[in-house]
């Protein structure tokens, strides 16, 4: 799986960016919603 990921990424740097963007993102979303949902626990 990691293999053909890093093909499909060394061939495609646009996928690479989409790919790490979308973990940012996610990362992102996922600390504001634990800051937000924490203290209302």
């Amino acid at each position: 799986m990691w293999v053909g990921a890093s093909i499909l990424v060394g061939a495609n740097p646009i996928t690479m960016f989409g790919v790490l963007w979308g973990l940012f993102l996610l990362g992102v979303g996922g600390v504001l919603i634990a800051v937000v949902w924490w203290p209302t626990r």
